[in-house]
């Protein structure tokens, strides 16, 4: 019957996890959305499961020593009836062998008074004519007198100690019957200790295959899981819109110098690379600044970005290879997340025009393409701003939504991404809280 259970358990497992990718198609970022709510689901399942198996095996283990009490208390109660019964069968054999002595007794006095009765008249005779003087006579008397006293008195020793043979056979009785009810009521609290326990069992069995069922369902879920990242990942790269970079403004050409007619070459020279002509000494140009070398190219001045949510910094290390906190899986974050209070306003970095992706696991999503083939990218927003929406031109500092935690995320946040000509980059090179 476990295994059954544990089995139809599994069923359901599998059908819960299966039942809506095989009748309703959905993308790959609903499919890793639907599966990460799942695996919570799970989780809390197992987490529940375990608590009830803890329960169980306490209610199993509190309900086996109470039943182990109470059969020893049992035990020790059969033993005492045991010598009530024996002490009670010895007092009620002696008060039977009293009884019967004394019925003896009553019989045998019985027969001497009516044999005297019978032949009183000649043994009176007999006894008179024999005696010699009235002191035989009175001493004949006094002796029939003793005889019938001492028969009358041996009689009712006997009865009296009948009289206490009964009574403490009714007193052993009434203790003998008091334990037997002691009994009745230890063994009907021995079989609901019995019951209670065979219940906390069946319920260790069912939470035991019920945990073991949300486990196999936990393993197929991260296998699910790890190629619907997958094919989030290969469908992401393939959605993400490349914007168009800028055209590069024409450089005007720098007019020739006028030839020098008194230099020896008569009018031919040529400029220098420096700017200065063969034949004569070029001026000194001013020399200009080199900049230092930056691992990424920084943005032009024409897309000098703001940081979107002043006041909130990001958490650290929290752009390149991670484990993500919602999958557990290990992916390359492509930003930085922000944390913040929900409905925090989030600002436009930089000029540019809008495009909404709130089909993406980054739920409320919105991407600013700016000038020079640079592109900003907010996610996980819980509301657009009013004028938000495809297609509009966004000013530096204008607000364009509110921080919150939809799509794929695990607490109210800000994900903000750099992106240059399409590819991600790190956001700090360009701009710092």
């Amino acid at each position: 019957m476990k295994n059954n259970r544990f089995f139809r358990l599994a069923v359901g497992a599998f059908v819960f996890l299966f039942g809506t990718s095989m009748v309703f198609a959905e993308t790959p970022a609903e499919a890793l959305d639907r599966l990460a709510k799942e695996k919570e689901q799970i989780e809390q399942n197992i987490a529940a499961y375990t608590e009830d198996i803890q329960d169980a095996q306490a209610l199993a283990s509190l309900y086996q020593q109470k039943a182990d009490t109470v059969a020893q208390e049992i035990t020790a109660l059969q033993k005492s009836i045991e010598d009530q019964r024996a002490q009670l069968k010895q007092t009620q054999d002696s008060a039977a062998q009293a009884l019967a002595e004394k019925e003896q007794m009553e019989e045998s006095f019985k027969l001497r008074l009516r044999s005297m009765y019978e032949t009183r008249s000649v043994n009176w005779f007999e006894a008179l004519t024999s005696m010699q003087s009235l002191s035989d006579v009175l001493r004949y008397a006094e002796n029939l007198r003793s005889i019938t006293a001492y028969d009358q008195e041996v009689i009712a020793q006997f009865a009296e100690i009948q009289a206490k043979l009964d009574e403490a056979a009714a007193q052993q009785q009434a203790q003998l019957d008091q334990l037997a009810q002691s009994e009745d009521a230890l063994q009907q609290k021995s079989d609901e200790y019995a019951e209670a326990l065979q219940q906390a069992n069946n319920d260790l069995d069912e939470a035991q295959a019920n945990q073991q069922a949300q486990q196999v369902a936990f393993q197929v879920n991260a296998e699910q899981m790890a190629q619907a990242q997958r094919e989030f990942e290969a469908w992401a790269s393939q959605n993400v819109p490349v914007p168009e970079p800028a055209p590069e403004p024409t450089p005007e050409p720098t007019p020739e110098p006028a030839p020098d007619p008194s230099t020896p070459e008569g009018g031919n020279q040529t400029q220098t690379p420096e700017g200065g002509t063969e034949g004569q000494p070029a001026p000194e140009p001013t020399p200009e600044p080199t900049p230092e070398p930056e691992p990424e190219p920084a943005p032009p001045q024409t897309a000098q970005f703001i940081w979107p949510t002043p006041g909130y910094t990001p958490y650290a290390g929290s752009y390149g290879e991670r484990i993500n906190p919602v999958t557990n899986l290990p992916e390359f974050h492509t930003g930085v997340d922000i944390p913040a209070p929900a409905y925090t306003k989030i600002y436009a970095a930089a000029d540019g025009v809008v495009s909404l992706n709130n089909h993406w696991s980054y739920g409320n999503c919105v991407r600013i393409s700016h000038a020079g083939g640079y592109s900003t990218l907010y996610a996980h927003m819980a509301a657009y701003a009013d004028g938000i929406y495809e297609g509009a031109t966004v000013h530096q500092g204008d607000v364009i939504g509110y921080v919150g935690s939809t799509g794929i995320s695990s607490g109210n946040h800000l994900h903000f991404e750099v992106r240059v000509n399409g590819q991600h980059q790190y956001p700090l090179n360009y701009v710092s809280p």
